[in-house]
């Protein structure tokens, strides 16, 4: 196997470390039998999994153009389920390399600019943009970062109607009843749920009155989409978290999943949307954490 396996014959024991690692995180992301959140916890099991010294200019610059792309794929595989430490050294050094060898694709170019704004590095994500044209990406957003809180978690960014905007904000739920349901704004699943939910007044009613929507970070190279989306259902927006840790207890890498939560415990959880039987689901979560499920609004 060429790529990663070839790494050593460069780079000596370094090398053949740094190949192992990369081995073994791509058989945890590529596993069927772990969920995302399973999947994050492995991968960040002894913290940020990459060193500094395993990506210097000297030992990247050894590698062949096969190598470096190969490389470079991995991390930007690995990247979706580590979001709480997003490999922005690692891939600026490959990408580098790779720019400077002018071998770097559109995809390479998009793969860093999403890592840049998962890791809030808006100004550099800003700094490619004017470098390479990218079409189908939005422009980066200004920041507007609110008083949120010492030690708030749930923090979310909520999208401004024309995407030029993101608002730092909490949305706290140690307290009462609440859903929180993932979601991402090109999810099949997820807008056949959105749309089984609108057609039902009920439902409807308990979800806009209740429910929050939460994306992954990674989502916020889709900003325009959810713009959108949010400028259509302005009772129901989607936001997008501003880091996984500040939801422990849910997988923002899976949607669409409903979590009921009463006094910031999940009492709940109803996975996907295979049918629109869910609905009966979605009405024994609310249920669960005390919402009254009849049509009459005045028993709330």
């Amino acid at each position: 196997m060429v790529g990663i396996l070839g790494c050593a014959a460069f780079l000596g024991c370094a090398s053949h470390r740094l190949e192992s690692k990369l081995t073994r995180m791509r058989k945890i992301t590529g596993s069927y039998t772990l969920s995302g959140q399973e999947k994050s916890r492995e991968l960040l099991r002894n913290g940020d999994p990459f060193l500094a010294e395993e990506f210097t200019s000297d030992r990247i610059s050894r590698l062949n153009n096969a190598q470096l792309k190969d490389i470079y794929r991995a991390l930007d595989g690995i990247a979706l389920f580590i979001d709480d430490f997003p490999p922005v050294y690692p891939m600026e050094q490959v990408f580098n390399e790779m720019a400077r060898r002018k071998i770097e694709s559109i995809p390479d170019v998009e793969g860093l600019y999403q890592q840049y704004l998962i890791a809030h590095l808006f100004d550099k994500a800003r700094e490619l943009t004017r470098t390479y044209a990218m079409p189908d990406v939005a422009m980066v957003p200004d920041v507007l970062m609110a008083l949120v809180p010492e030690g708030s978690t749930a923090r979310v960014f909520d999208v401004s109607d024309d995407a030029k905007t993101i608002e730092l904000k909490s949305f706290p739920f140690d307290k009462g009843p609440r859903m929180v349901m993932t979601s991402g704004p090109n999810c099949s699943p997820s807008k056949r749920a959105y749309a089984a939910i609108e057609s039902d007044p009920l439902l409807k009613r308990l979800v806009n009155d209740h429910a929050i929507r939460v994306a992954n970070p990674g989502e916020m190279i889709s900003i325009r989409e959810i713009s959108e989306w949010n400028r259509a259902h302005p009772r129901a927006k989607m936001y997008i978290a501003y880091k996984p840790s500040d939801w422990p207890d849910i997988d923002l890498g899976e949607t669409p999943i409903f979590y009921f939560f009463k006094d910031g415990k999940v009492v709940r959880t109803v996975t996907g949307w295979p049918s629109n039987d869910q609905k009966q689901e979605l009405l024994k979560g609310f249920a669960a954490i005390g919402i009254e499920t009849s049509d009459n609004p005045e028993r709330q």
